[in-house]
């Protein structure tokens, strides 16, 4: 779950002040929070790695390794959305 304690973080940064560093007010800022956070939880992290290869790949270089960011990275608009969506965020 990479929401995982999200929720109260983002509902804090609102509340704060806007002169704060992290302060959300739009949808933007929410996405660079989002990117922010993800980044520094799930970016290049062996332990969330997997590989993606042949069911027969002998050779071990073919084998392209992605890990959670590389996911998140690609869907980041979309769980922006998902984000406001589900906590009914109004900007």
């Amino acid at each position: 779950n990479i929401f995982k304690g999200l929720e109260e973080d983002i509902a804090k940064h609102i509340r704060s002040s806007e002169n704060s560093y992290k302060h959300i007010s739009n949808r933007d800022t929410l996405k660079e929070f989002l990117k922010i956070e993800f980044m520094y939880h799930y970016w290049c992290k062996s332990e969330y790695e997997y590989g993606l290869c042949s069911q027969w790949e002998k050779n071990i270089e073919n084998v392209e390794k992605h890990d959670v960011w590389f996911q998140i990275e690609k869907n980041l608009d979309m769980i922006t959305d998902y984000v406001i969506y589900k906590m009914d965020l109004k900007f």
